[in-house]
């Protein structure tokens, strides 16, 4: 029945059916090349896990205390920039500590005091990661002069002893 009815139509409307019908396959089969030149090759590993906050903490604290230990030591700076710059997703991590002052009139002050020195001690070693990405050898670790860039908290955490310890991370596309 299908069949009678397009035969009964004129011949206009029979081309412009075939022609539809070659274009639409067109767009299909240029759409499944496109997806096969995506596909990764068989040797390329993807890497599907993101590093977590606490993993990240764990890698750079002990880093940035190497540095502290030995300021001078430039492969600990590349070290570090290669620990803390993810260049998939255009960020930079760093960690900070901050003390729970003796003198605190009281534990929520103590407490709010040390998270807020652990941030922006944080944003002070992203201020580095941003000098030392460009060059490894300058600034000198205490040397560090400018704009110390916001950061956005992704961890913040206080030990038994008092010391707060901070995970910040900026885009580098700013």
């Amino acid at each position: 029945m299908i069949l009678n009815q397009i035969s009964q139509r004129p011949v206009w409307i029979k081309t412009g059916l075939l022609v539809f019908v070659v274009f639409i396959l067109t767009i299909s089969c240029t759409r499944e090349e496109e997806v096969k030149e995506l596909r990764p090759e068989s040797n390329v590993q993807i890497q599907t896990q993101v590093e977590s906050p606490e993993q990240s903490l764990e890698k750079l604290l002990p880093l940035q205390g190497k540095i502290i230990q030995q300021p001078e030591n430039v492969e600990y700076r590349k070290e570090l920039i290669t620990a803390a710059v993810d260049v998939s997703h255009k960020t930079i991590r760093a960690a900070g500590t901050g003390l729970y002052p003796e003198d605190a009139s009281n534990s929520a002050i103590g407490r709010q005091s040390a998270e807020r020195a652990a941030y922006l001690d944080a944003c002070r070693w992203t201020a580095y990661l941003l000098k030392w990405k460009e060059n490894p050898e300058s600034p000198a670790f205490g040397e560090i002069s400018g704009e110390i860039p916001g950061a956005k908290l992704l961890l913040k955490k206080t030990t038994d002893d008092g010391k707060s310890v901070a995970l910040v991370e900026i885009s580098l596309e700013n």
